[in-house]
């Protein structure tokens, strides 16, 4: 399915409390303006390149209320009521950057699992606290990527070495999720 919007605040969320458990069913809007934990799935995305593994970043769009255009890890979504971190992995590889996970799935592997992330932004009036899973998903060849562009404004590949110097010499150009995913690298 296709969004029209990158971020609908209406699209329903399952809230948590702070220990995993299911408490119920709200809106995206409501979710990060009151705080409520929710779910979500990152995806590193790596592919050989010019003799090098090299992961895939994403410039997200401007049209984002948290952090528009800035440098992301490959692919993040939240997932969609029911859904589990795995199944969300595969959805939003394909709807973000246009990646068929094969059948075997063998390339799609958890990296790691129990983050919990919050980013609080008074000013913007957004409470964003977050459950997540980690994947990492190994490409064969990085022109297999074709982003979508409501939510994507650009591609770019870059070796780890050079995703970690970017961190440290332009933090504020990059997501504060991708940032808190250092130590994964």
């Amino acid at each position: 399915r296709s969004h029209k919007m990158a971020e609908p605040a209406d699209e329903l969320f399952d809230i948590f409390d702070e220990h995993g458990h299911h408490i119920g069913i709200k809106p995206r809007g409501k979710v990060h303006r009151d705080g409520d934990w929710h779910r979500s799935v990152e995806v590193f995305v790596v592919a050989p390149k010019d003799g090098k593994t090299m992961m895939a970043l994403q410039k997200r769009s401007a049209q984002k209320v948290v952090s528009p255009s800035a440098w992301d890890l490959s692919c993040a979504e939240h997932l969609e009521v029911g859904e589990p971190f795995y199944d969300g992995a595969i959805r939003g590889l394909k709807e973000e950057l246009g990646l068929e996970v094969g059948e075997g799935k063998e390339e799609l592997a958890l990296l790691k699992g129990e983050i919990k992330f919050c980013l609080d932004d008074e000013e913007k009036g957004i409470h964003d606290h977050e459950m997540k899973e980690l994947y990492l998903y190994r490409l064969s060849d990085p022109d297999l990527v074709k982003p979508n562009p409501v939510e994507v404004d650009e591609i770019t590949w870059k070796t780890v070495e050079e995703v970690k110097e970017m961190m440290a010499s332009t933090p504020q150009l990059v997501s504060p999720w991708f940032l808190d995913r250092k130590e994964a690298l």
